[in-house]
């Protein structure tokens, strides 16, 4: 019961972190993301990779719509694996409900001063989801005691 928990504290806060960056202006998501990505552009100069910053700090946004949404997802199967009986199960309601909330994510952003809703992020998002739900089936020890008694 306290790891179902746990599992479940971890889902919600790191909801809660998506929202809250989804809620925000376009000039407050602009400073958010581009405080990290002049720190992470500062690497790549030093490591002399040559990019302009603003190609960079696109390519950073979008990491970061995927970043989000597959760690969402991967943890939310971990938790749904714990609450549902089955693995199909705990994919399926993965796929639909963390789907559901990367398409929510970017109609939120529709309504935030200054950001729009964009299909391109919402497929990213969506990528996200699938590939953190792939990664969490395959992960798990479930998944890794049946390969081993097949």
């Amino acid at each position: 019961m306290k790891k179902q928990t746990f599992r479940w504290i971890l889902v919600i806060l790191w909801l809660t972190l998506t929202v809250y960056l989804s809620q925000q202006s376009g000039i407050e998501s602009s400073a958010t993301s581009g405080w990290l990505a002049h720190r992470l552009f500062r690497i790549f100069e030093f490591l002399g990779i040559n990019i302009s910053y603003q190609v960079f700090h696109a390519v950073f946004r979008k990491i970061a719509h995927f970043g989000i949404h597959f760690i969402l997802a991967w943890l939310g199967y971990r938790a749904l694996l714990i609450s549902c009986n089955k693995r199909r199960n705990a994919i399926t309601v993965t796929l639909v409900l963390f789907g559901a909330i990367a398409i929510f994510d970017e109609a939120v952003q529709g309504i935030a001063p200054g950001r729009a809703i964009m299909l391109f992020d919402a497929l990213i998002n969506l990528s996200g989801v699938l590939l953190g739900t792939i990664v969490g089936f395959i992960t798990t020890k479930q998944y890794k005691n049946t390969l081993k008694t097949e």
